[in-house]
């Protein structure tokens, strides 16, 4: 049995599809909007550089791991979610909660020693109720 769309979802989904940065991320082949957002930063920090180990958590669905594949191009890029995310070229891809004790393990091997730069755009899953999905 398929679920109506609330009027809420609706207009978010709308808006999400006009939204300039999502339909340029299309236009340029990124996986997700928030791409520009690490770009502008890097544009502004010069974080990331040709051998960096980077550690990207809260990497899916990837966006952010593509453009640290541009910047590092002879380091190592580790990037860790929950949820799971389609492999990319030059990146070691951990699913893993970070909130398990089993998660550190698992980043350590796959890091294979210190990371020079950890990244986190991780943010905790909403439940649709503005007064929850705030605190």
């Amino acid at each position: 049995m398929k679920k109506k769309r609330t009027h809420s979802s609706t207009r978010w989904l709308q808006r999400w599809r006009s939204d300039p940065f999502v339909l340029r991320a299309k236009k340029e082949g990124w996986r997700a909007r928030s791409a520009f957002k690490l770009i502008e930063i890097q544009d502004k920090h010069a974080l990331l550089k040709k051998k960096s180990t980077v550690l990207d958590l809260g990497a899916a669905p990837g966006g952010w791991c593509e453009v640290i594949t541009t910047y590092v191009s002879e380091g190592h890029v580790v990037g860790v979610d929950r949820l799971p995310m389609d492999p990319l070229p030059c990146v070691t891809v951990v699913q893993a909660d970070l909130e398990t004790e089993s998660a550190e393990a698992l980043i350590r091997e796959a890091l294979r020693h210190k990371a020079h730069v950890v990244l986190s755009d991780a943010a905790p899953n909403t439940v649709g109720h503005s007064s929850t999905d705030h605190l």
